[in-house]
């Protein structure tokens, strides 16, 4: 319609006769309303905060809690190791832990010297064996004969109590070693493995039992396993599907694949001229291989770098390491005087891998330190130094109470 001079009537911005314009709507909500892209972000966030933000709403708790997104960001994150639970014995021979970051320090690193999750433990609780972010527990000392085993998470504080391992008509067994089977890139569900012999079985003759998660229950393995009397059950690694032990003195050892659900006979390096049995310094997996560090005498620093074949056909000796030169020179420059190395303090608590593919890097304790050695390119650095929380004692004097586990940050539910 013209005005009454002729013009047109110009409509404005705000006036009655003008559509309101639509908003767009705000960046939170499009996010919010987006679990593709809200899903994008929470993984590449570190395991405490995810924990936190569990509490936002319950579509995030929907989100973080299922077990799709708990695989995704478990291979985001690479399951790389952040740290060690370095375990020592106290004046009460109670179990303490020492936490080593690895990287640089983490405000989320776990705060526990010990583990006191199982109040009716009055000795503690023992860590058995880390696998993939999960911890394999027990009473300590009593392991063996009380059955009392747990599956612990460090990263949420979550726990399990396991159903003792008692098959029909085995009431007298002797459990000789109980191992925890977890890849959190294939499956939200872990296996225990327990072997035990029985009065009645020859030496070398054993049972297998099976946890598994998924039904919560334990199964016997329906056929006896044939395997050398010295066998070592007390340090099971899992890799390649399946948990592998030491033998001392026997040319060869044993796996169960615990998928297949079969014994498989593995070799041990051959033992030196004069050796009567094997000086185990380590065993442990690190990023897809399995290693294993063989000492070369208890008077001396010398030690033996092994790495499984992946076809199994032999152990490969990849680094001899005397630690003799190398530490004594630490020591001197650290305290500014000549220290000698105590042979019986020194220990290799853990193999890693380091920044680039082909790096490994030892992890060594002597008394009050911890000092990482990069294989490759012979760089030692100092980790941590070891002293109690209670006291200005040293952790340890004696190497032989020293034990490290590996810490890996795990959403997964126990």
């Amino acid at each position: 319609m013209a005005s009454e001079a002729g013009t047109p009537t110009i409509k404005r911005r705000g006036s009655a006769n003008e559509c309101p314009k639509r908003m767009a709507p705000s960046s939170d909500v499009a996010i919010d309303g987006n679990d593709d892209l809200i899903t994008e972000i929470l993984r590449r966030l570190p395991a405490k905060s995810l924990l936190r933000f569990r509490s936002v709403s319950k579509r995030w708790f929907s989100l973080i809690s299922h077990p799709d997104f708990t695989v995704l960001w478990t291979k985001s994150n690479c399951n790389s190791t952040s740290g060690l639970f370095l375990r020592s014995l106290s004046h009460s021979s109670t179990p303490t832990f020492h936490y080593i970051p690895l990287n640089s320090p983490n405000p989320n690193q776990p705060n526990f010297t010990s583990l006191d999750f199982v109040p009716d433990q009055p000795q503690g609780i023992d860590i058995i064996q880390s696998c993939n972010g999960l911890l394999l527990c027990s009473a300590f000392r009593l392991r063996h004969h009380s059955c009392s085993y747990y599956v612990y998470n460090p990263t949420t504080h979550k726990f399990i109590a396991l159903p003792n391992p008692r098959p029909f008509g085995f009431e007298n067994r002797i459990v000789r070693g109980v191992s925890l089977a977890f890849d959190p890139s294939e499956s939200a569900h872990y296996k225990v493995v327990c072997i035990f012999s029985h009065s009645s079985l020859l030496r070398g003759t054993y049972w297998v039992q099976i946890y598994s998660s998924e039904t919560r229950s334990w199964e016997l393995y329906d056929d006896l396993v044939l395997g050398p009397f010295d066998m070592v059950f007390d340090s099971g690694v899992f890799w390649n599907h399946a948990i592998h032990w030491l033998s001392r003195e026997s040319d060869t050892s044993f796996c169960f694949d615990v998928d297949g659900e079969c014994p498989q006979t593995t070799p041990m390096p051959p033992l030196k001229e004069g050796e009567k049995e094997r000086n185990f310094g380590y065993f442990g997996e690190s990023r897809g291989h399995l290693h294993l560090v063989l000492s070369c005498g208890s008077q001396t620093a010398l030690v033996d770098v092994f790495e499984m074949a992946t076809d199994y056909s032999k152990w490969c000796l990849i680094y001899r390491v005397d630690f003799d030169a190398v530490l004594t020179s630490f020591l001197e420059k650290q305290l500014d005087f000549s220290v000698p190395l105590d042979y019986c303090k020194f220990s290799v608590l853990t193999v890693l891998s380091g920044v680039s593919e082909d790096d490994l890097v030892l992890v060594v304790y002597i008394p009050g330190k911890a000092i990482s050695y990069n294989l490759k390119d012979k760089y030692l650095e100092k980790l941590s130094d070891l002293r109690m929380h209670s006291n200005d004692e040293y952790i340890s004097s004696n190497c032989r109470w020293v034990v490290a586990h590996q810490y890996v940050e795990s959403l997964f539910s126990v």
